[in-house]
């Protein structure tokens, strides 16, 4: 009797996927997720940056105006006689300002030596402070230019 015919293999068959090439797969896709949260918490600490920011510049813009009525109107130099140089925008204290005013002698010593009349202009800096996530504090400037009196018409 004849023997059957042998089939040949030439090793063992593949009909799934090995331990070593799973944990190969989990460890990409963990370094992936990881990659994606990292920046996801970036983002997230970036908006709280920016809104923060925002706010900051709503109180500024508000503050700013009243300290330019108030010195159009009652001719109060912000910082020299006027009431507050200073203050919080809120109860906690987490938006605060601060004006600091400086007048500034535009005449040259030409102009000086000549008899001219000293050219005094008045300059603003409304600082806000704000809060960042960090937990340290964001600084905001606007500042502003007085320049000399507007002279009257006499008829």
């Amino acid at each position: 009797m004849r023997d059957a015919p042998s089939r040949c293999v030439s090793g063992p068959s593949r009909r799934g996927i090995t331990l070593l090439e799973v944990m190969a797969a989990v460890t990409i896709l963990a370094v992936a997720v990881m990659v994606l949260l990292s920046q996801f918490s970036e983002s997230l600490d970036l908006s709280v940056n920016t809104r923060h920011l925002r706010q900051a510049q709503v109180y500024a813009a508000q503050k700013m105006e009243e300290v330019v009525q108030a010195w159009l109107l009652g001719d109060k130099a912000p910082g020299e006689g006027a009431d507050e140089t200073s203050g919080a925008f809120d109860e906690n204290g987490e938006y605060t300002w601060e004006l600091l005013g400086e007048e500034i002698n535009l005449t040259t010593e030409e102009e000086q030596q000549d008899g001219e009349e000293d050219y005094i202009v008045q300059k603003v800096i409304l600082e806000v402070k704000y809060p960042l996530l960090s937990g340290g504090k964001g600084v905001l400037r606007l500042g502003f230019i007085r320049y000399g009196e507007e002279e009257e018409d006499s008829q």
